[in-house]
């Protein structure tokens, strides 16, 4: 424990916004070594405080693994797990002792619960069709905008909007529950395990937007921020929130109106954009997709957000149809 104590400190004092991406991707490097050096089983990692478990598990997914020990101590944004059935068994592995994985048991009413935001949930959609020879039924709770869209992806599922985190009267007769970021780490147990996975916009919204041509982006987001100025003076706006720009704009809530965005979308050639929603949108409709991720740009810095890879991945493991730029200089140089 004592050797790993410089490097988490570094990631406990200064969180994930470390303005100095150099040092804390060294940490995280540290982390990742130790763990596999010392062979920390799940007994030791249960010991530490829930945000060193966080710091641990984001440093292996960082470092690229992109399985269960990376997501099974990470700490859910807005996951909620007060609903009063039993989790699902997995199958999954404990370390040291039992190194493979069993079948997940049989389910009669399994609910795949929500957790993060509208891109994390586009992007953890990539493993439900697995759950389907375990449930007889499922039921998956996402975001109240991407309802329509998750119909359309899995008509054999039930899809359930998220009324109120704090509301859980309308869940009942379950059998088991499982987190969303739970399922991936089950059926997605490495880089090569993820496969080509679509969704698909709405015919209406395609034809609606069909006069739509060209390049779409977006500038903003918690990840990064760009001046709108880099972009070209036809491109089709598509960033969410109040903020302006000369671009076209289309006359939508671009927070709120998915079903156009993805209508959108689908008639566009490419899109350029900042590591948001709007990148995760592009991926599910295999769109090609630049994501321009400048470390320590934003509220969180991209040098340890393991949605986006390390500093020398250019390709993104959950969307086949994006590319990654480190800075802005290094996608001007690609055009």
């Amino acid at each position: 424990m004592n050797s790993i104590a410089p490097a988490l400190k570094v990631l406990i004092r200064e969180g994930m916004n470390q303005s100095e991406p150099i040092k804390l991707r060294k940490a995280l490097q540290e982390i990742d070594r130790d763990s596999r050096r010392y062979g920390w089983t799940d007994d030791i990692i249960e010991t530490m405080p829930p945000e060193w478990q966080h710091r641990v598990a984001c440093a292996r997914l960082q470092m690229g693994h992109l399985d269960w020990r990376g997501f099974q101590w990470r700490i859910p944004r807005d996951g909620h797990d007060n609903f009063p059935f039993p989790k699902w068994k997995l199958g999954l592995p404990v370390y040291p002792h039992s190194p493979e994985c069993k079948e997940p048991e049989k389910v009669g009413n399994l609910l795949i619960y929500a957790e993060q935001g509208l891109g994390d949930q586009l992007m953890f959609a990539q493993a439900f069709d697995e759950v389907r020879p375990y449930a007889e039924n499922v039921t998956i709770e996402v975001e109240p905008r991407l309802e329509k869209i998750f119909k359309r992806r899995f008509p054999y599922f039930h899809i359930h909007p998220i009324v109120d985190i704090r509301d859980f009267e309308w869940a009942t007769g379950f059998d088991a529950k499982v987190l969303m970021g739970d399922v991936v780490a089950r059926f997605r147990r490495s880089k090569e395990s993820f496969t080509s996975f679509e969704m698909t916009a709405d015919p209406e919204m395609i034809k609606k937007w069909s006069h739509l041509k060209g390049v779409g982006c977006s500038f903003h987001g918690r990840q990064a921020d760009l001046d709108p100025k880099i972009f070209g003076k036809d491109w089709i706006n598509l960033q969410y929130g109040e903020y302006k720009s000369d671009l076209f704009t289309p006359d939508i809530d671009l927070t709120k109106d998915i079903e156009d965005i993805f209508g959108i979308l689908a008639n566009l050639v490419r899109v350029v954009t900042v590591p948001n929603t709007l990148a995760h949108m592009a991926g599910v409709l295999n769109i090609p997709c630049d994501v321009i991720a400048t470390p320590g740009a934003g509220e969180v810095n991209n040098s340890v957000n393991w949605r986006w890879g390390m500093p020398a991945d250019r390709k993104m493991v959950w969307h086949k149809s994006i590319t990654i730029y480190r800075n802005v200089k290094q996608y001007e140089s690609s055009q």
